[in-house]
């Protein structure tokens, strides 16, 4: 009992660690979820607008849609491909819904506009291109789900929402357990022809959902497939009611899926989607790539709108065809000025250089030589240069930053050092073992609790699964490492021993814990402030406070168990004579 009172500070430390690391986790998911991006403005300009390549421009976006999925079941989207641009696109991290819908419809990237999560709908800070198209007198419209008109509601001329109920049996769209939601897909499709025949607008964006839904719900399987399926027959109906020799349909998806179902990580299934473009100007395009951010762009470009002015992305020029060569080097004029404008917030708010002003009136001087294909070249020339340099810029301030937080595993090292020196080896192995037996269970348990090897906000459906995933193997693994090595390492010592070997096992459980906190800050820090933290490394620093949370939760238990199995101690003044002895000089023995 008197070993249990001694070591129990000990163990209410740990405890405290632990509330910490449930702190620090809940902290670090409030600044995602309510991160306010530096960039974000409304205060810039659009350049001036190029000649419309297209009467209307339809944005089809299919939920969750795998690119093989896309390429295997659906006929009606293939012939697509056969008649137009067949586009591998990329989606921004985190690969939610909702901040893909805000890049979809912006070309900003999560890190510019905003949007990181799906709890967090609200009015965009930034341009959008259904701002610009109803600045020059086009229409807009939608039919989808509600978190669109959230982002976009202002600039919106005719939507249709899925509609919301209090009452989940009641809601068609929102309970994935009605029968009807099946049938809403079709719905979907009806509205849009409906909004095509009697609205005629500019630009349509398309929403279907229930691909992410089955996914959700049962993985990338047969019902996946067959959801894909049904949407892919609202498609065919979509582009039937179009005229493809006056507009263009574009294809997409917000994020893909992995095979158990599930995004917003890393995964090329979660992050790769298909972009398929048909209609007028349109031209196979090969082996073409794009970003999300590029949808958008190419929009606004066909629809002779002014780009976003927030907007990352390019024109598919690749995928384009019959543009004549003027327009074609006054809308890069047009995108380098709507870029130079955004990115001298965007770099000099990172302690970058600001692009230089003067350099799109030389670029505007080279147009007046109206040797087109040249002018294009130099453009392009500078727009690559520009996307360099915020690349640049960014990585500079993000290595800066990482090299800062290197002190804090460095320092640990340091601490661990000078708390162990003068100890005995034995000691030493002891925590080292206690340590990395802790790390590599737990890590065993959240693997077998995950079904696979997924360090990924795409095995997350809510804080939850962290709960199960990081705290609880946490915790289990602090019972095992602190019952076996009591029964396998502390048999072998002496009486006066035991006590510090049990400190030696808690604390190098501790020690592993705090430094792979420390670790897995260094690449996307501790804080969410001028930029968004790499996805995979925020999810095992947000792994690693949980596990850090269960291992002080059942601090006081482990404690209880060691007693409990470690060998019986001699006399317990015997015992700390033996200690005292162990402390003093040789020449006083």
């Amino acid at each position: 009992m008197r070993n249990y009172l001694n070591l129990l500070p000990l163990a209410l430390l740990i405890l405290l660690l632990g509330l910490a690391g449930l702190g620090l986790a809940s902290y670090m998911q409030t600044q995602l979820v309510d991160y306010h991006s530096p960039y974000a403005t409304t205060s810039l300009s659009p350049a001036p607008a190029t000649p419309a390549i297209v009467d209307q421009v339809v944005v089809i976006v299919v939920d969750g849609l795998r690119l093989d999925t896309s390429r295997q079941v659906m006929p009606q989207l293939n012939g697509l491909r056969q008649r137009g641009a067949d586009v591998v696109a990329q989606v921004g991290r985190p690969s939610y819904s909702l901040p893909g819908y805000a890049v979809l419809g912006t070309g900003a990237w999560q890190e510019v506009n905003g949007i990181t999560m799906n709890s967090s709908p609200r009015t965009l800070r930034v341009d959008s291109l259904f701002h610009e198209v109803r600045q020059t007198g086009g229409k807009t419209a939608l039919v989808g789900y509600s978190w669109w008109a959230d982002l976009f509601g202002p600039d919106l001329s005719v939507k249709w929402t899925n509609p919301a109920s209090d009452d989940p049996a009641k809601d068609t769209f929102g309970n994935l357990n009605n029968p009807s939601q099946t049938h809403r897909d079709l719905i979907i499709a009806d509205e849009a022809v409906r909004i095509l025949k009697e609205e005629r607008p500019a630009l349509l964006y398309v929403h279907f959902q229930d691909v992410d839904k089955q996914g959700h719900l049962h993985g990338v399987g047969a019902a996946y497939q067959e959801a894909a399926q049904r949407i892919d027959a609202g498609i065919g109906r979509i582009v039937a009611a179009m005229d493809l020799g006056k507009s263009v349909v574009m294809v997409t998806a917000d994020h893909g899926h992995i095979a158990p179902g599930g995004h917003g990580g890393w995964e090329d299934e979660a992050l790769t989607v298909p972009l398929v473009m048909a209609g007028k100007g349109v031209q196979s395009c090969p082996d073409c790539r794009a970003t999300q951010a590029d949808i958008p762009t190419t929009a606004a470009f066909l629809l002779g709108a002014p780009f976003p002015t927030s907007t990352q992305g390019r024109v598919l020029w690749q995928a384009l065809k019959d543009i004549p060569g003027q327009v074609q080097a006054q809308a890069l004029l047009n995108l380098a000025q709507t870029q130079r404008a955004f990115n001298a917030v965007y770099i000099t708010r990172m302690g970058g250089p600001n692009p230089r002003e003067d350099a799109i009136r030389e670029l505007d001087s080279i147009l007046a030589t109206r040797q087109w294909e040249d002018s294009s070249k130099t453009i392009q020339a500078y727009l690559n240069d520009l996307f360099a340099l915020a690349r640049a810029t960014r990585n500079n301030h993000l290595l800066g930053q990482q090299l800062l937080l290197g002190i804090l595993p460095a320092l640990l090292l340091l601490l661990g050092i000078w708390v162990q020196a003068g100890r005995p080896e034995w000691r030493l192995g002891l925590a080292v073992q206690a340590g990395l037996a802790w790390l590599i269970l737990s890590h065993l348990m959240y693997l077998a609790l995950t079904g696979g090897f997924y360090y990924s906000l795409s095995v997350v459906n809510g804080v939850g699964d962290f709960v199960w995933r990081g705290l609880l193997p946490g915790a289990i693994a602090t019972l095992i490492v602190c019952v076996g090595l009591a029964r396998w390492r502390l048999q072998t010592l002496a009486p006066a021993h035991i006590r510090s070997a049990q400190q030696a096992i808690l604390l190098g459980i501790i020690y592993v814990a705090l430094l792979q906190v420390a670790v897995a800050a260094i690449p996307s820090g501790i804080w969410v402030g001028w930029t968004l933290p790499d996805m995979l490394w925020s999810y095992v620093q947000f792994l690693a406070f949980f596990q850090l949370a269960g291992l002080g939760i059942v601090a006081p238990v482990a404690l209880l168990l060691l007693q409990m199995v470690s060998p019986p101690a001699a006399v317990e003044e015997k015992v700390a004579e033996e200690e005292h002895d162990y402390r003093r000089p040789a020449s006083e023995v």
